[in-house]
């Protein structure tokens, strides 16, 4: 159970920072 909440949480964060990297790359671009 744990290993499943953390696992959510990693898939969560790598999210966040892909879209964050990928704003940041669209906002370079522009």
């Amino acid at each position: 159970m744990t290993a499943s909440l953390f696992a959510a949480e990693e898939g969560v964060g790598s999210k966040a920072i892909v879209l964050l990297h990928g704003f940041g790359g669209c906002h370079d671009v522009w």
